[in-house]
């Protein structure tokens, strides 16, 4: 497991994110360590122990096509040359930056749709992603032939049993090779923690 970054730009209601930017009241919400301090601890790790695929665990791996991600291309396929996994959100995902990353060694992405009812992910979740948009984004993802993790929670504020199974649809439908579903837990100080009191 490694790490590109820290924080995150978005702010979804379940996740300490939102909560550390307001207790903070920083502008900084994406910091983001140089591709050259990035792979030299994958190499470090690599030349010590049996490395067959790296894991990024960032809260949201990128969202755009920038300078970072043209130098990360370029170099990690030759200085690294292993697949990786990494987490995207299905708004942020296109043919460019799929392209690439793939070119790169893309095997997985990880990706949270939350609920198949848009009003709950618009309104509870604060994430707001049409139903579209998703299927256009893991089409991306099929069409490149990326394995895709999908998260889903169950028990959201309003949700019903129904919206649950929907669930179970939707990712049979988008194509998802492996889907998680957790039971949501509120964290304290969290929005959605306030939103379920």
């Amino acid at each position: 497991i490694f790490f590109t970054s820290r924080g995150c730009p978005f702010e979804c209601t379940y996740c300490f994110e939102t909560t550390i930017h307001q207790l903070y009241a920083t502008s900084r919400r994406v910091r983001r360590f140089s591709v050259e301090r990035v792979l030299d601890e994958i190499k470090f790790v690599k030349k010590k122990y049996p490395l067959q695929i790296v894991n990024f665990k960032d809260d949201l791996f990128m969202t755009k096509v920038d300078s970072w991600w043209v130098e990360f291309c370029e170099r990690f396929p030759r200085e690294v040359g292993l697949p990786f996994a990494c987490l995207l959100r299905p708004d942020t995902i296109s043919e460019d930056l799929i392209r690439g990353l793939k070119s790169a060694g893309l095997h997985s992405v990880i990706t949270s749709i939350d609920t198949p009812n848009e009003k709950l992910r618009r309104e509870i979740v604060n994430k707001k992603i049409s139903n579209e948009k998703i299927e256009q984004g893991l089409g991306i993802l099929k069409k490149n032939k990326i394995n895709i993790f999908n998260n889903m929670i169950l028990g959201l504020p309003f949700a019903n049993v129904q919206d649950d199974l929907d669930g179970i649809k939707l990712n049979h439908r988008l194509g998802v090779n492996f889907s998680s579903f957790t039971i949501l837990v509120p964290y304290p100080k969290t929005i959605i923690s306030k939103i379920c009191q």
